[in-house]
């Protein structure tokens, strides 16, 4: 077990953490070090740095395609790579078949592949990473019965997503995808 999982998740918040000192409080408590010890924004902002979660979806799927366009935005790649259900070879890297692919999204901690979360699950938990989406998502769970409706209507919606939104006539493919070189996706 790495000590993020350990930590439920804390690396995130860790960095952050860490930018900000290295970023704004060492330059001002100690103004006569050289430029050369600030850290580089590259460094910063490097997507290797902060990427550490696989979004599998419909890349078929208007509705799918859509929230992940939205997702794109809010997260601009920092905390998300995305692999659409199309992407057989990528897929089967991950040890994922279309079988399991037919049960709903899926998220995949990159660092720990073996924890994953599908269907409901996992857009629960790709709420609970975004910014104050915790304290929702908390909500969400808390509040008697509604955690059940959700699971019920991510069911009805995820075996009628062609009839109710429609289908794409090509497969979207993500602004930030996963990394894949010579037929191996870094994991």
């Amino acid at each position: 077990m790495s000590l993020a999982s350990a930590c439920g998740g804390m690396e995130f918040k860790w960095r952050t953490v860490l930018v900000f000192y290295l970023r704004f409080c060492l330059p001002r408590c100690f103004p006569c070090l050289p430029c050369f010890f600030t850290v580089p924004s590259a460094f910063i902002l490097s997507y290797s740095f902060l990427m550490t979660y696989y979004v599998i979806y419909d890349g078929n799927c208007n509705l799918c395609s859509t929230l992940v366009q939205l997702l794109e935005r809010l997260d601009h790649g920092e905390r998300f790579q995305y692999i659409p259900m199309q992407a057989d070879q990528t897929l089967s890297q991950l040890g994922i078949t279309s079988q399991d692919c037919e049960q709903g999204m899926i998220l995949i901690n990159a660092a720990a592949p073996e924890q994953r979360w599908q269907g409901s699950t996992a857009a629960e938990e790709i709420g609970r990473l975004l910014p104050l989406g915790d304290v929702f998502v908390a909500a969400y769970r808390a509040l008697p019965g509604v955690k059940w409706t959700g699971d019920r209507a991510y069911a009805q919606i995820r075996d009628n997503r062609y009839t109710l939104f429609g289908k794409r006539d090509r497969t979207y493919q993500s602004q930030y995808p996963v990394a894949c070189e010579s037929n191996h996706c870094r994991l």
